[in-house]
This record gives C-alpha cells, structure tokens and sequence, in this order.
C-alpha cells in the first residue's frame, strides 16, 4: 500500500517525489515554500526530491529516533560553537580593556615627558637618594 500511494505521488514516474509532483498533486494554489518544507521534511539525502527509502522512512518509527537523535546532535553542536564565540567575545574585551588601560599610561607619560614633568620628577627622586645617602 505504501508504495502505491508513493507511485500516485510520483506521478511522472521519475522515482522520486518532486515539488512539482505534489504541486501536481495539491493544487497550484498550495505556496511552493509550503511544498518546499513537505520536501524537506522527509528529504534525508538533501537532493531536494524524495526517494521511495525517504518516503518509507516517514512511517518507520525507527527513523524518528534517529532524526531525533541527528537534531539533537545538531543543536548540541552549535551551542558547543556558540559557547566557544562567546568565550571568545570574552577573551577578547578583556584584551581590549587591559590594552586601552597600557595605552592610557603610556599616554599620561608621554604626555609628563613632553611637558618635562616626568623627567623633573625622576631627577627630584636621584637627588633625595643621594642626599638620603649622605
């Protein structure tokens, strides 16, 4: 039975179950993004078409499993990647923070050694120690 209703579907006897097919099927008036998802939910080999093994594993309680088990590996991989971008983001803003607070220092100093400043104190600290000494 379920390869008649497989055979009705096909009805251009290509051996596959086409968009054209179920629009065949359906009506023109069925929106081919709606035809598109029908095929992609049971496009296991993602040729954008389904196979009699495809159309089979709709009805196999079995292939629910591992097309749950497949989702369920997608998303744990991606949130495995998202957590690595945001660990990243992470690394990086403290980068930046650490960066801008060295380039603030230097900043401040350069701006003491144009002005003199910082060398004035530096021969003020000389002359303490060498007095201190004495």
């Amino acid at each position: 039975r379920l390869a008649e209703a497989f055979d009705r579907i096909d009805c251009d006897d290509s051996g596959y179950i086409t968009m054209n097919n179920l629009a065949t099927i359906l009506g023109d008036d069925v929106p081919k993004e709606y035809l598109a998802s029908i095929i992609e939910e049971a496009d296991i080999k993602k040729d954008k078409r389904i196979s009699y093994e495809e159309f089979q594993a709709l009805w196999d309680e079995g292939e629910d499993v591992k097309r749950q088990q497949t989702l369920d590996e997608v998303k744990r991989r991606r949130l495995l990647h998202t957590n690595a971008i945001m660990s990243d983001v992470g690394s990086v803003a403290s980068f930046l923070t650490d960066r801008d607070e060295v380039m603030s220092d230097i900043s401040a100093t350069s701006d003491e050694a144009i002005s003199g400043g910082f060398l004035f104190r530096q021969e003020k600290a000389k002359s303490i120690r060498m007095f201190a000494d004495i």
